[in-house]
């Protein structure tokens, strides 16, 4: 999944940031809800967690809420607050927001809610092979490609590229959306970066799913393919 966490300097942003990441999501991170709803608006997220632990915070994501839950493609929203009681926690919640937690947090508990709420399945039917049809998908729990009876271990650089790719199967996916994607920590990222990911998953798929390819896009950049 691609995550948008908003939140000031804070320890459990650190921690939180770095649990999604070692989940093998991919993280961009803003300080301030504006920005992410700016963000959200630009760039496609399914999920977006904020932070706000003080009262200013807490106003703005709730200023903030209603904009943000109306962007295209609209994504998850969590609230994490503190000393909210229950009526304030329902404004966060009427305002738009899907879910609104106070501590003590259990990222476990985030994260499946997140994915409750989503209910996104990377996965797809490729063309028929004979009587069979073969499903490609993503296994977060283990960070493998699934496709058919094959299972290809894969880094978690390998992992967010392929899941970019596969959110649109068989349509061209541009340079710079992969490398927002799977290098969402980094400001300037060397394009040859990408090549070198891709010859590695190219390899791996030859080896192990050789029906399974990841196409160039001259000068645009790559799409995710399965042969008949």
């Amino acid at each position: 999944m691609r995550i948008l966490l908003v939140s000031a300097i804070h320890p459990e942003a650190t921690w939180l940031h770095k649990a999604f990441r070692e989940s093998a999501h991919s993280v961009q991170r803003v300080d301030d809800i504006r920005d992410g709803v700016f963000l959200a608006a630009h760039d496609p997220f399914d999920a977006v967690v904020a932070l706000a632990m003080e009262p200013a915070s807490q106003a703005g994501l709730l200023h903030a809420l209603p904009a943000l839950s109306r962007v295209d493609e609209a994504p998850v929203i969590i609230a994490l607050v503190r000393g909210l009681g229950a009526a304030e926690r329902v404004r966060m919640l009427r305002a738009g927001a899907d879910g609104c937690l106070t501590p003590p947090y259990s990222f476990v508990e985030i994260h499946e809610r997140i994915v409750a709420l989503q209910r996104i399945t990377v996965a797809l039917p490729a063309e028929p092979l004979g009587a069979l049809r073969i499903t490609v998908q993503l296994d977060a729990a283990t960070r493998e490609l699934v496709a058919g009876a094959s299972r290809i271990a894969l880094t978690r650089r390998e992992y967010q590229l392929l899941e970019c790719l596969l959110r649109r199967f068989d349509v061209p996916v541009p340079r710079d959306q992969l490398i927002r994607y799977a290098w969402s920590e980094k400001e300037e990222v060397d394009p040859a970066c990408v090549n070198l990911v891709v010859s590695r998953l190219r390899r791996k798929l030859t080896g192990r799913c050789p029906q399974v390819r990841i196409e160039t896009v001259s000068r645009y950049g790559y799409q995710l393919s399965v042969d008949a």
